[in-house]
């Protein structure tokens, strides 16, 4: 007895995986014994997606060589993983006193599997002694909106996978004491994302 399981080129098979009772050969799943009458068996046949779309799969049953109509289908869609990290590193090596200047490094990355539209992040203009004073970057790829009492930085451009993008924000200590600044990421898809980090 042996399953030829025929998939669509949007799944892979394991090959590595053990299958109790059944040895893979070529893709072929085939049971390693006589199978009595009236009596049953059964295999798991692990994929992993790796394209996006609607794909099929079938599989069909052969005993001694023969194919005995009883093909199964099942018909199912891969769809995108929209995802994005953002972190936030403080710059300053030294302590830092009342007046000084307090510089964040904050990294965003799409780590999802679709290209994103409008990616942006926020931070506060103000958290306790921490005020924002103003931004720098090395590329010219950020529109800044006022929003208040936050800061608004939206790419302008597709944000594509695995690209990643970094900006600093400065900040004037105002007073002494101990402040954790938050920033939060996000994009304009079917779901929102909504990853933040602090520092």
């Amino acid at each position: 007895i042996y399953a030829d399981d025929l998939y669509s080129d949007g799944i892979e098979l394991y090959t590595d995986k053990p299958y109790p009772g059944w040895t893979l050969i070529n893709d072929y799943a085939v049971y390693n014994s006589p199978l009595p009458a009236y009596s049953s068996t059964s295999v798991l046949l692990p994929f992993k997606t790796v394209k996006l779309g609607n794909w099929s799969n079938d599989i069909v049953m052969y005993v001694n060589g023969f194919d005995y109509k009883n093909r199964t289908s099942v018909n199912f869609t891969v769809l995108p993983s929209p995802n994005m990290t953002i972190s936030k590193v403080l710059m300053n090596k030294d302590v830092i006193y009342e007046g000084n200047q307090v510089i964040f490094k904050i990294e965003i990355i799409n780590t999802g599997d679709v290209n994103l539209e409008n990616a942006f992040f926020v931070d506060y203009k103000t958290v306790g002694g921490l005020v924002y004073d103003h931004f720098e970057y090395n590329e010219d790829c950020w529109n800044v909106e006022d929003l208040g009492d936050k800061v608004k930085f939206i790419l302008n451009h597709a944000f594509a996978i695995g690209e990643s993008h970094v900006i600093e924000l400065v900040y004037n200590a105002t007073y002494e004491g101990n402040f954790t600044n938050n920033a939060t990421v996000g994009c304009e898809y079917e779901e929102a994302i909504d990853s933040s980090a602090a520092n």
